[in-house]
């Protein structure tokens, strides 16, 4: 999700809690002065500014439930994350920007409640009853949405949400003591220094954590395991080299904003069309372009390797469409990719899939100090031009080389429960396989990883190691 559409969401769910919030003050100013002023005959006045606490804090307790509650669909199925630190493992991993985005806005969601709360009654002005109102807050969350499936419920949840609430009360206790300090009370500071370590331990762990993965030499791998895996039997009829070696690893080349829009202008003049910047939509991973004539044609580009997706919505659902031509030759597809400027490597396998579809494959392609992987998939017409051609080959350039474990010791993480697995439970694995393949680490290198192929429970899947010592 997007930051543009975080602020969407955020500002419908704030009209939502003003309206709530409206509809609840005049149904209390109705009984109020109806029924209990006119009827029961009270004489308790209404503090105007005690009625406004209670509007804002309903605003944003309404905003919180819409955000956890209304914005999700019944996918989950009652799942539970009852590892603490999952979320903070699994952002490491990927070290997506989305990731520790989710993870800091858990944090904040809860802020307001620990500063408000105090303010809406004073029986929360001690710190730990707070503390215990955050907590029972988000367990009420996450037990929500456990019950009607409208999300996981996390242990990490909890801890982020209870560390903004307790963040929040260090930031009512500063607002105390200013506001004491302007009236010439007397507050003393070192309790309100003490309810700031929070904050500071907080931001003091963010900035390490980034710190330390900017200092590394090579990025993370998003197949590496969170947490160790129990009950895991593990059953293998192969015999697995002890030979340690050293293998390359390679460096993928990340695209910029500017490349992409250089490599759509080059597409589009082929055509002679341009950019239309009316549609043209940047996303963090994946930059999104439509061509400026009157059949428009998309492009969709993915910054690491430089991959893309071309698509002609004449060819695919003009009036005049001729259909696909699926007789062509791997030379007349060739000659055709080439003059759209699409580079072929060689060694690539092709293949005619059928209905038009036309693909070539390099898997592993070494030349040189490069290395090539992935696919070329075109749908070729009868107008002997494409109506769609995804193009994922990337090109690896090498970048050192590193020592690596043998494949006895990857094993044994493997039987030590120490892989990558969504389900817990029992766990029987049968290895079938194991290679040497390559995978993109958070930083853009393609590192070398044993993949293990096996049967787990029933399931065909693979196991993927981390290879570098």
């Amino acid at each position: 999700m997007r930051i543009t559409d975080i602020i969407s969401m955020a500002k419908l769910y704030l009209v939502l809690g003003l309206e709530v919030a409206l509809f609840l003050g005049v149904a209390f100013l109705i009984g109020y002065h109806v029924i209990y002023k006119k009827i029961c005959k009270g004489t308790k006045k209404v503090s105007i500014k005690r009625l406004l606490l209670y509007a804002i804090f309903t605003c944003y307790v309404v905003i919180v439930l819409g955000a956890t509650m209304l914005n999700r669909g019944s996918v989950w199925q009652g799942s539970i994350q009852l590892h603490l630190f999952y979320s903070y493992r699994e952002a490491w991993n990927s070290f997506s920007p989305t990731e520790w985005r989710n993870i800091v806005l858990n944090i904040l969601m809860f802020v307001p409640f620990g500063f408000l709360l105090p303010f809406v009654s004073e029986h929360f002005k001690t710190f730990w009853k707070t503390y215990l109102a955050g907590f029972g807050f988000t367990l009420v969350i996450e037990t929500l949405q456990l019950i009607l499936e409208k999300g996981i419920f996390e242990v990490d949840d909890l801890f982020n949400n209870l560390l903004g609430a307790i963040i929040g009360y260090g930031c009512y206790r500063i607002f105390i003591f200013v506001y004491s300090f302007v009236q010439k009370k007397r507050e003393k500071f070192l309790p309100v220094i003490c309810y700031q370590i929070p904050l500071v331990l907080t931001v003091g762990t963010f900035v390490t954590i980034f710190f330390l993965y900017e200092k590394q030499e090579i990025g993370n791998l998003s197949s590496n395991y969170v947490y160790k895996l129990n009950n895991v039997a593990v059953n293998s009829d192969i015999e697995y080299s002890t030979n340690e070696d050293k293998v390359a690893v390679y460096q993928l080349h990340v695209a910029d904003e500017n490349e992409t829009r250089e490599q759509a202008e080059r597409i589009f003049a082929l055509f002679d069309s341009g950019i239309d910047d009316k549609r043209t939509d940047i996303y963090e991973n994946t930059a999104i372009y439509y061509s400026d004539d009157e059949n428009s044609k998309s492009l969709w580009i993915e910054y690491a390797g430089n991959i893309y997706r071309y698509t002609d919505f004449n060819e695919l659902y003009g009036d005049n469409t001729p259909g696909p031509d699926v007789n062509a030759s791997e030379e007349e597809i060739r000659n055709a990719l080439e003059a759209m400027s699409v580079y072929i490597p060689e060694g690539v396998i092709f293949k005619n899939v059928g209905d038009g579809k036309y693909t070539f494959t390099a898997e592993q392609i070494f030349d040189g100090d490069k290395l090539y992987n992935g696919s070329i998939t075109c749908n070729y017409t009868k107008n002997k031009t494409f109506s769609e051609l995804g193009y994922s080959i990337i090109a690896f350039e090498e970048y050192k080389t590193f020592p690596i474990i043998s494949e006895k010791e990857a094993f044994e993480q493997v039987q030590n429960g120490k892989f990558k697995y969504p389900h817990s439970g029992e766990i029987i694995v049968s290895v079938n396989d194991v290679n040497l393949e390559y995978e993109v680490d958070s930083k853009g290198f393609y590192q070398p990883v044993y993949v293990f192929d096996v049967n787990i429970n029933d399931f065909d899947t693979a196991i993927s190691v981390s290879a570098i010592r």
